[in-house]
């Protein structure tokens, strides 16, 4: 059994960034149902409730299911900076330049 390092995952490995964008748009998806849910029963009250609450729950569904993949991808309580830790920045603090 061979193993590719490139699919093995750590806790450095940080997640594709079209994935991210994909749980960012599903959750924008899940708002737009849910101001469309509210619009629809606003505007028009002959509708059906039925109809209003459906558009409302699946935005909701869309929204929780994406925050919850997002925590479940990004792992956002794992990775946390520690304001009392310095990190490298890239640049090196030299002394006093040499006459």
């Amino acid at each position: 059994m061979s193993t590719n390092p490139s699919l093995e995952t750590s806790p450095s490995t940080a997640p594709h960034e079209n994935l991210i964008l994909g749980l960012a748009m599903a959750g924008g998806l899940g708002i737009l149902l849910i101001i469309i849910g509210f619009l629809l029963g606003v505007l028009n009250p002959t509708l059906s409730s039925s109809i209003v609450g459906l558009t409302v729950l699946a935005g909701l569904l869309f929204l929780i299911g994406a925050i919850i993949a997002w925590a479940a991808v990004v792992r956002p309580f794992d990775h946390f900076d520690d304001i009392n830790v310095p990190q490298y920045h890239g640049h090196e603090h030299h002394g006093r330049a040499r006459p």
